[in-house]
């Protein structure tokens, strides 16, 4: 058996090797609210999360006047939700997880 990894990287790269053997539903929420107060810094960071910012940088090109303000449904953590504010509009996220709730005030999530 080898020993888990103990630098950042290494340890996100282990969360994410476990997060490829999750099945249901439940099992996707137990596991990443098992880290949620370190998934942007230890996690996403470590990782070079790029798809998100990828993913803004497209929608900004497109995006009419109509087409914001955003809503980001299922925010997680919000680590995305500075992304999507552009053109002096707000975003919002809703999540129903209370395990984020800690990360997202100050990025405008909202909880129910």
């Amino acid at each position: 058996m080898s020993k888990p990894r103990t630098d950042a990287k290494g340890r996100a790269s282990e969360r994410l090797k476990g997060a490829y053997e999750l099945a249901t539903p439940e099992d996707n929420r137990a596991y990443y609210q098992g880290f949620a107060d370190e998934y942007d810094d230890g996690f996403a960071a470590a990782l070079g999360y790029a798809l998100p910012p990828a993913i803004a940088r497209a929608y900004r090109a497109v995006a009419g006047d109509a087409d914001i303000p955003v809503a980001d449904i299922g925010c997680g953590t919000g680590l995305v939700l500075p992304l999507w504010v552009f053109r002096q509009t707000g975003s919002t996220g809703w999540i129903s997880r209370p395990t984020c709730w800690r990360r997202r005030g100050p990025r405008g999530c909202t909880g129910r």
